[in-house]
C-alpha cells in the first residue's frame, strides 16, 4: 500500500492529477 500513502502524502500531485483527467475529460466533449 506505498502509492497510497504516497498519494495521501502529496496532495498536490492528486490536484495535479485531477485537472489532468479535467482537461482530458473536457478535449472528448469537444
Amino acid at each position: 500500500m506505498y502509492f497510497v500513502h504516497a498519494e495521501v502524502l502529496n496532495p498536490l500531485r492528486i490536484m495535479l492529477n485531477f485537472v489532468c483527467v479535467s482537461k482530458h475529460v473536457a478535449n472528448l466533449e469537444t
